[in-house]
């Protein structure tokens, strides 16, 4: 009797776990791009904006070979949605501009250095990461009157062999309506 009852409560939790952890389209983990640690999380009043330009995130291909970008979303998004999205290479040259930042709008007035790491930009989905290469993810979100929230940014790419792999960012977003977080 002992081990008909172990049975099945091995059987139980071998299919709760299945269902608890199904991670929706399947994919072979992290891949070359490896995972981001989880940073913290960023906090945006609206007054007047419900646009925003985010690329803080950066992606390293870590393979001999490169990388093609499927798709790019966020996390538990509620309120928020990803409109559009764009990839700079990391400049690894001295001075600033490394990378896009956090900008208000739909269309901001970038400063000269985002202004020419958005001309150097190209869209993410249908984009390489050639080996070796850093890129940094340029979100750009739209939020409801009330904002919104997610977890972090999503990216489905396809390595060389033709396998899909996911990449998670490391920060959740919280577009919060009122002039403060």
């Amino acid at each position: 009797m002992r081990v008909a009852w172990l049975i099945v409560l091995a059987s139980a939790l071998v299919a709760c776990g299945a269902h608890a952890s199904d991670p929706g389209p399947a994919t072979a983990g992290p891949g070359s791009l490896g995972m981001q640690r989880h940073a913290g999380y960023l906090c945006l009043p609206l007054t007047t904006h419900r646009h925003f330009v985010v690329g803080w995130e950066v992606l390293t291909n870590r393979a001999d070979t490169p990388v093609t970008i499927t798709s790019v979303d966020v996390a538990r998004a509620d309120g928020l949605r990803v409109s559009g999205s764009r990839i700079v290479e990391v400049n690894t040259g001295p001075g600033p501009g490394s990378l896009v930042g956090t900008w208000a709008g739909l269309h901001p007035r970038f400063s000269p250095p985002t202004r020419r790491l958005m001309n150097l930009s190209r869209p993410a989905v249908g984009s390489q990461i050639d080996a070796r290469e850093s890129v940094n993810l340029v979100l750009f979100l739209a939020t409801t009157q009330d904002g919104g929230r997610s977890g972090p940014a999503e990216v489905t790419y396809t390595d060389d062999d033709g396998v899909d792999h996911s990449w998670k960012g490391g920060s959740s977003m919280v577009l919060k309506a009122g002039p403060t977080c």
